[in-house]
């Protein structure tokens, strides 16, 4: 594919055209680009390329990681009002589609996701976490006093992926929206103790931990709710 960008008088400059005032030893790159990403028509922020399919399935308008350059509780997405977090994930999660049903199965069974929130000055911050799939939201236990914990409670937004398989070919990403239950993990755990036992039983022998120490050594509890799935 050739690299392209389009420029703000609607033009397009191929690769390799000289461009007056460019940057480089060939003056081909403009000062302001202004560019558009190829093939998603969104502004270019320099971000990883998504596959083209997946992009073009992705739901719009939903919530991204939160960007600040400034101290102080992070910003939540504006929200209208309109939008129904229940609806929203029945939506994207299509089970007529391959990719999604996979999903759904991975969120079931794979036993470590990678949860990613951003800091006050937007900074993010990643770490692998045992979860539980329960009524279409990801149910996380939690140190009290752990750094996500924290990001979660002044608003950070949550992006999760699981693992993508050997080859890369088994993807799961998640942006979603969260928030510190009420309730403890104890009290979680006692609605789906078995399957959590069940899941986890390989994992917690390791550990030389049985569910009760799990629940009183992460007592708080992060509600993920999705908001955009990418798979395939």
């Amino acid at each position: 594919m050739t690299d392209a960008f389009r420029t703000r008088d609607g033009g397009i400059e191929g690769e390799g055209t000289k461009k007056d005032g460019g940057l480089g030893s060939e003056g081909t790159i403009p000062n302001e680009p202004g560019g558009v990403g190829v093939g998603a028509g969104e502004p270019t922020t320099f971000e990883p390329e998504e596959d083209p399919e997946a992009a073009a399935r992705r739901v719009p308008d939903a919530p991204s990681l939160a960007r600040t350059g400034t101290s102080g509780p992070i910003p939540r997405p504006m929200s209208t009002g309109r939008v129904n977090l229940e609806d929203m994930t029945a939506a994207i999660f299509d089970e007529s589609r391959t990719e999604h049903r996979k999903a759904l199965r991975k969120l079931h069974h794979d036993l470590i996701a990678w949860f990613t929130t951003v800091d006050a000055h937007g900074e993010p911050h990643s770490v692998p976490v045992w979860f539980f799939w329960h009524d279409g939201k990801m149910i996380v236990f939690s140190e009290p006093t752990s750094s996500k914990l924290h990001h979660v409670r002044h608003g950070s937004p949550v992006l999760v992926h699981l693992d993508s398989g050997r080859f890369g070919n088994d993807v799961v990403v998640m942006n979603g929206t969260a928030e510190i239950s009420e309730r403890s993990a104890a009290d979680w755990l006692r609605g789906f103790a078995d399957d959590y036992n069940e899941k986890y039983a390989e994992a917690m022998d390791d550990f030389g931990m049985d569910a009760d120490a799990v629940v009183e050594k992460y007592p708080a509890v992060i509600i993920v709710t999705p908001t955009k799935l990418m798979a395939w």
